[in-house]
């Protein structure tokens, strides 16, 4: 499985509609709805740790999973241990290299009444 070494949540943000194209036409469709007042945006990032294929198998649920998450950035290296040395678990037959990854992303929230 992965590890989570850390986790951190930014205030949220009210949604806001894209804006128009040059020729005055939005190229979203959006329901008249959903508002700044009852939807926000919660900026999130969180570090992980594990197999290269179970990382992304992981970042894969957050993107499918119950709760609507945008992921904007992904990055990921070589796993070091706690003291940053090279970590000494190498990929063998049915193990992938062991990677850290930072993700980052919004996760979308529809507020009951309009209530931030």
């Amino acid at each position: 499985g992965i590890i989570i070494k850390s986790f951190s949540v930014n205030d949220a943000k009210p949604y806001a509609p894209s804006a128009s194209t040059a020729g005055g036409t939005s190229t979203t469709t959006t329901n008249p709805k959903v508002t700044s007042a009852n939807f926000v945006l919660v900026p999130i990032q969180l570090s992980v740790s594990g197999p290269y294929a179970k990382v992304l198998e992981f970042v894969h649920q957050l993107q499918i999973g119950s709760r609507l998450f945008f992921v904007s950035s992904l990055a990921s290296s070589g796993s070091t241990d706690k003291n940053g040395a090279p970590n000494p678990k190498k990929p063998t037959a049915g193990r992938s290299e062991q990677v850290d990854a930072s993700v980052g992303g919004l996760v979308y929230v529809l507020l009951p009444n309009g209530q931030h």
